[in-house]
């Protein structure tokens, strides 16, 4: 009591939790394209999360952009 927090004890919640609804964007070279999807799993802004396209049920790799956006660059 009286004492300053220091701040590794404090625990920001995750960017995207799991369950949520994002967008997928996925692009390759100047063409993209964005279709709604859901998160696998909790990841924070820079970090590959797995995600679920809503459309067509597959599952992939992406890099968290903000709070409802991921990024997936398609070879």
């Amino acid at each position: 009591e009286g004492k300053p927090i220091s701040s590794f004890r404090i625990e920001r919640p995750p960017s995207i939790e799991r369950g949520d609804r994002v967008t997928i964007k996925a692009f390759h070279k100047n063409i993209s394209l964005m279709t709604p999807g859901q998160a696998l799993e909790n990841g924070y802004i820079g970090e590959v999360i797995r995600v679920k396209s809503l459309s067509s049920q597959k599952r992939m790799l992406a890099v968290i952009k903000d709070e409802q956006l991921v990024e997936v660059e398609v070879r």
